[in-house]
């Protein structure tokens, strides 16, 4: 939970893509990855006196993503194991056998950062908006300029890739057992699998200003 006594922002890192540019932009004074004992016994006055958040990505895109990295990085836990293994064979055993793995990226985002009372940040940010329920538009770093009244000076995520990721490593049924894997996430959060806005819609504004310009 990197935090920052001279902006007020106290960052509650869950593992994702962009955790580390967040992290990395903002300069924030304290980037040990302690859990949350150690920061209100540091920071007593950290949960009232600061502006908590995290980022959350959609749980299919996330798993895919943490399953090529870990499989490809030696150092990372769980590497042993998915160096051999299918993404298939992957998230079945994930599915039954959670408590074999190590690595903190297959933990729920919720988990993170849900208590029995709701959040225990103020505010959310999503780092691939599209694939909401409701789809939005407006990227990680407008979010945080819009919330924070600061420039976050990072991109957005590869949608790209992210689909072409998709493409190579989900089918039908492994859709449905990562949703049921992640059924917290995508209820706390409201994604839907596969809820990404067409081309056509990402440029609506641009095209009806044209329209608009030739009318």
């Amino acid at each position: 939970m990197p935090i920052s006594l001279d902006k007020q922002l106290l960052f509650v890192r869950i593992p994702n893509e962009m955790d580390a540019y967040i992290t990395e932009a903002l300069e924030l004074d304290d980037n040990r990855p302690h859990g949350i004992a150690y920061y209100l016994d540091k920071y007593p006055g950290s949960f009232t006196g600061t502006k908590k958040f995290c980022a959350v990505r959609n749980p299919w895109d996330r798993l895919a993503y943490f399953f090529k990295i870990v499989q490809n990085t030696p150092e990372y836990h769980d590497h042993g194991k998915l160096k051999d293994m299918t993404f298939e064979d992957f998230v079945k055993d994930l599915k039954d056998n959670r408590n074999n793995y190590e690595n903190p990226c297959w933990h729920p985002q919720t988990a993170w950062v849900w208590s029995q009372y709701g959040p225990i940040v103020n505010h959310i940010f999503v780092e691939d908006p599209e694939y909401l329920e409701t789809p939005q538009i407006t990227g990680l770093a407008d979010q945080f300029q819009a919330v924070m009244k600061m420039d976050l000076g990072i991109g957005d995520i590869d949608r790209d890739a992210a689909l072409a990721l998709r493409e190579e490593l989900y089918t039908p049924e492994l859709v449905e057992i990562v949703t049921e894997i992640y059924k917290n996430d995508i209820n706390a959060f409201n994604y839907v699998y596969d809820a990404g806005l067409e081309d056509s819609d990402l440029n609506i504004l641009d095209s009806s200003e044209a329209e608009a310009e030739l009318s």
